[in-house]
């Protein structure tokens, strides 16, 4: 590509748009070529410096066409896809890494973060508003309907506007939760946007490994974080192991196809070294899933884990313990016979709901104390002993 024919033709053009063209100019040139030939047998008067000028520009149309021939187009676009690499590296670490990107990042994260703030709170607002007009005006309706006064009407509309503002007024802390998560899920939205774009546009190969190992990170740390399926400790391991593998293999297959890519500059290549970098990857996963699955060590490890516990497992299995012991005390209690009898219970509740007359309920309770040896605090016949008593336990209480 240094060849100074093929660099002017080239120019600012791309490279794969001009070694598409290649073939119609080497054509175009042999036309003028032959022309040029054509023009110098025929005028035999031509002065000299005429006829060297022609001679000149014969020679430039056949190393024109000769370069143009013999270039090796697979190697002009290989070169030209690291050269525009590099470039394209350049200037994205140069961006990435200035202060005009932080900042334009905050600015775009905050924004927003704001606009989805005010989406998901507006919501609110708009589903509160909705279940108020929808319950109102039924009910607005069925008492116009018969006969309308403007009045009234307006009166329902003033209610329900106001029920409506103390609907919003029960639900204000919910409305600033839901823009406060509205408002930190479109930053995290808008970052999450900022860095996959930095790894589309980062070529180097940390980027590429990073964005093949994103789903399997997320997925680890949402299984470490809130463990959805409450696994032991050995099978969360077990699992993260798996997911960390499944990532590990593709990374090993980006790998290989970045390697690859650069050395099999042959027609298809690209689909070969995608191929073979898609096969390997797919064994690595099904050889680390093999083994963390059916391996005796690994099995061993799981199993050791599992055993262990934490204070929190361990506080659980006691209050099971205790609450096994309440049961079984509780069922012994049920066997003992305390000398009440059904019957008696049930004869006495019924009683008991018949009566209407307090002093009739009086004499009723007096008479079951006494047929059942009940000792209280106070004389039963005497008339007010119960009040007398509450005052002198309300003024011993005093005392103290």
């Amino acid at each position: 590509m240094t060849n100074q024919s093929l660099n002017k033709a080239k120019n600012a053009s791309k490279m794969s748009d001009f070694v598409a063209s290649m073939d119609a100019r080497v054509e175009n040139k042999k036309n003028e070529l032959i022309t040029l030939k054509e023009k110098l047998t025929t005028q035999k008067d031509m002065p000299l410096h005429k006829r060297q000028e022609l001679e000149k520009k014969i020679k430039n149309a056949e190393d024109y066409i000769e370069n143009f021939e013999s270039a090796d187009r697979e190697k002009m676009l290989a070169a030209d896809k690291k050269a525009r690499a590099a470039i394209d590296y350049e200037i994205n670490h140069t961006y990435y890494t200035s202060s005009k990107f932080f900042k334009n990042t905050a600015s775009a994260a905050g924004n927003k973060g704001v606009k989805m703030g005010v989406r998901q709170a507006l919501g609110l607002v708009f589903a509160e508003v909705w279940f108020e007009l929808k319950t109102q005006i039924p009910k607005i309706y069925e008492h116009c309907k018969t006969s309308f006064n403007f009045q009234e009407f307006l009166s329902h509309i003033k209610e329900t506007l106001a029920n409506i503002f103390i609907r919003l007024k029960e639900r204000f802390s919910d409305l600033l939760t839901q823009f406060k998560e509205g408002f930190l899920g479109g930053i995290l939205s808008s970052l999450s946007t900022t860095f996959i774009n930095i790894f589309k546009t980062t070529t180097s190969l940390v980027g590429k490994l990073i964005r093949e190992m994103w789903n399997s990170l997320v997925q680890v740390g949402k299984l470490l974080f809130f463990n959805p399926q409450n696994l032991k400790k050995g099978d969360l391991i077990k699992e993260v192991f798996k997911l960390l593998s499944a990532g590990v293999s593709i990374a090993v297959g980006a790998i290989v196809n970045n390697y690859l890519s650069t050395i099999l500059v042959i027609p298809f290549g690209e689909e070969i070294s995608v191929f073979i970098s898609g096969m390997l990857s797919g064994i690595l996963t099904l050889g680390f899933t093999y083994f963390l699955e059916y391996s005796e060590i690994a099995n061993k490890i799981w199993t050791f884990l599992n055993s262990l516990k934490s204070k929190y497992e361990q506080m659980k299995d006691a209050m099971i313990k205790i609450n096994t012991e309440l049961d079984r005390y509780l069922e012994e209690l049920t066997k003992i016979e305390f000398n009440l009898n059904a019957n008696e219970l049930t004869q006495f509740a019924l009683t008991l709901n018949s009566i209407n007359d307090e002093l009739e309920l009086n004499t009723f309770l007096k008479k079951e104390i006494q047929s059942r040896n009940i000792t209280l605090p106070y004389d039963i016949n005497e008339e007010g002993a119960f009040k007398k008593m509450l005052l002198k336990k309300r003024h011993e209480c005093s005392q103290k």
